[in-house]
């Protein structure tokens, strides 16, 4: 069977439009100083109150992107998810969970070398990660 994708996301998902979806600002209003989105004005209580909300919220953006893409790898999507983890790891980069299932969803696209190029990066991080072992062993058994 065949995926198509084209319905099931956009093309191009970019943080911003999920941040808009999600209701969160992505952006502060220009100041006089000429510096968009920064306010040399604002005490560091409000900074630290602005960075504390858009860090959980970037946390349960994350926390969303992981599950629709396993929900996806489940669905027999591997297009879709593929989307949803390279998302995901365009904004955390070393997010571990999301490396081991993108290699999944692209070895289930027959892009054998590029799971194993996730997987290899994997254990650059976590050398010993049972999981990414585990699966470059069923890369090499079945020749790739």
């Amino acid at each position: 069977m065949t995926e198509n994708c084209q319905n099931s996301i956009p093309s191009r998902v970019t943080l911003k439009d999920l941040l808009m979806q999600k209701n969160v600002p992505v952006s502060r209003p220009a100041q006089d100083n000429g510096q968009e989105g920064f306010n040399r004005n604002c005490s560091c209580d409000q900074y630290s109150c602005d960075q504390e909300i858009a860090s959980h919220r970037l946390m349960q953006i994350t926390d969303t992107l992981f599950k629709r893409g396993v929900a996806a790898l489940k669905d027999d999507r591997p297009c879709c998810a593929r989307g949803f983890f390279e998302t995901l790891l365009a904004v955390e980069p070393d997010h571990i969970k999301a490396r081991l299932n993108l290699s999944v969803a692209l070895s289930r696209m027959g892009d054998h070398k590029g799971a194993r190029t996730v997987l290899e990066g994997v254990l650059v991080n976590e050398p010993d990660n049972a999981i990414a072992l585990q699966n470059l062993e069923v890369l090499d058994s079945i020749g790739f």
